[in-house]
């Protein structure tokens, strides 16, 4: 009777340190998945305001663009200006900066105009190459144009 007490005991001390093993491994996970999680909150909130950001960027450069849609006017009356013979020539240099920039800002409101499609599902996106060595050429050029008279800039096509 003394040994039966004595095994019941025991299996019952082999029990309870079996259960308290388990529950100290369910502890563990439970407490990496909490930190995961809280982790993945911060990400997630992160992110979210970084959305939000974007968001009211592209609204204010929407509003932007459609206020400076007179960019075609501007780019037709540099382009009638270029064309022009004569003393115009004293003045050639700012209408070309005008005209790429009404060119840039023209590509620009029409890109921002497509994403604003792609976020209403308007449109699908066409993906196309790009002349990188234009574009390079053109952000040289205007970056130039804004530094003129600057010895400390220069810039080295190659």
């Amino acid at each position: 009777m003394l040994t039966l007490i004595i095994a019941i005991i025991a299996v019952v001390l082999l029990l309870i340190l079996f259960l308290s093993k388990v529950n100290s491994t369910l502890d563990k996970s439970v407490k990496k998945r909490t930190k995961e999680l809280e982790d993945t909150n911060k990400k997630l909130e992160i992110a979210n305001r970084n959305v939000q950001i974007h968001d009211d960027m592209q609204k204010e450069f929407i509003n932007i663009a459609a206020q400076t849609k007179k960019s075609r006017t501007m780019l037709g009356f540099s382009d009638i200006l270029m064309k022009l013979i004569g003393n115009i020539e004293l003045y050639r240099y700012p209408m070309e900066a005008i005209n790429r920039n009404a060119k840039r800002l023209k590509r620009l409101v029409d890109i921002v105009f497509e994403i604003s499609q792609l976020d209403n599902d308007l449109s699908l996106l066409n993906k196309g190459p790009i002349d990188l060595k234009e574009l390079m050429t053109e952000i040289m050029t205007n970056y130039q144009d804004s530094k003129k008279g600057d010895r400390g800039v220069r810039i080295i096509a190659l």
